[in-house]
């Protein structure tokens, strides 16, 4: 008799195993398919033009003149630009500033909306409306209304009393970049807000009953339940601060014009590289791509390595539910 031998059949485990894996990797491949699109986009519009840009750091090159590199003398000398160091710390300032709105005006906006009283939803609606204004928009609105001839501002104030208080709030070095903070925040502020209060709805009312029944109640259960619960929503605010701040240009050269006015109270880090750039008018002979861009290089490494510090900072500080 002769007998045939039959071919050993994987296990089922080992057919189990390769299909998943087989499965898995295929899940992964329209994903990246999705992804690719945007990718692409993103470099097109980002990348290239950001790598394409970058040798002008290393010359004086003025747009006419012949290209000529010279060297990291143009990157050292943004370290010791007293213009740059002045701007730069506007920048802060409006950075501290938008940060302590965000937590304490558009928290307390999203607390008291997330508790839904009458209305809440036009509240809510037209304190969100000037985000979708353009920037150059809500530039010449705040310029009219703080006009002290032609301005609402002035007037509205004397009819409640205080017409002793006539400032020139666009003029005044001691004001203006307060009035550039806040006419920015007013057009922004609605952003936090809407964030915070999605980070409200996510929030379990399990969680917020326990918290209540072992006595953690108004100041207290913000404190040591919501706020530590709302982290990734501070996370998220945090970073749209810092970069919305660094991004200023538009506000400020439509209220104060590109020289940051008066007497440079308002420039930022927007307005200098566009001087530098494109000079102080249609056309100037003072004009330098170069330092233009070196000053842009200074700005998106202190973006880089803040974004990075942030990061590190809260990584390990959200709480997940």
């Amino acid at each position: 008799m002769t007998v045939t031998a039959v071919p050993a059949q994987k296990a089922p485990e080992q057919r189990g195993g390769t299909t998943t894996g087989r499965r898995h990797r295929g899940a992964k491949l329209p994903a990246a398919r999705f992804l690719l699109p945007a990718l692409v986009l993103y470099g097109l519009v980002f990348i290239v033009p950001f790598l394409g840009s970058l040798p002008l750091s290393f010359s004086n090159w003025n747009g006419i003149s012949r290209f000529a590199f010279n060297g990291v003398s143009n990157l050292a000398d943004v370290v010791t630009n007293a213009s740059f160091l002045a701007a730069l710390r506007h920048n802060a300032i409006m950075v501290g500033a938008f940060f302590l709105l965000t937590n304490v005006v558009g928290l307390g906006l999203a607390l008291l909306l997330n508790r839904r009283p009458a209305g809440y939803q036009i509240y809510r609606t037209l304190i969100f409306l000037p985000a979708i204004l353009s920037l150059v928009a809500t530039g010449f609105i705040w310029t009219v209304m703080l006009d002290p001839q032609i301005g609402v501002v002035n007037p509205a104030l004397k009819a409640i009393g205080l017409g002793f208080f006539q400032p020139q709030w666009l003029s005044s070095p001691r004001l203006a970049l307060g009035m550039v903070i806040l006419v920015s925040w007013w057009q922004w502020g609605g952003v936090p807000m809407v964030i915070y209060g999605a980070g409200l709805k996510a929030i379990p009312t399990q969680l917020l009953d326990a918290a209540e029944v072992d006595g953690a109640i108004g100041l207290r259960r913000l404190r040591y339940v919501i706020i530590p619960l709302l982290r990734p929503a501070i996370v998220v605010t945090t970073i749209l601060t810092f970069v919305t701040c660094f991004q200023s240009f538009a506000v400020v050269y439509v209220l104060e014009g590109v020289e940051g006015a008066p007497g440079g109270a308002t420039d930022v880090v927007g307005t200098l590289i566009y001087r530098t750039a494109f000079g102080n008018g249609i056309y100037s002979s003072t004009t330098n791509l170069g330092f233009s861009e070196a000053n842009a290089v200074g700005v998106m490494v202190i973006l880089a390595v803040g974004m990075i510090l942030l990061q590190m900072y809260f990584r390990r500080r959200i709480v997940e539910l």
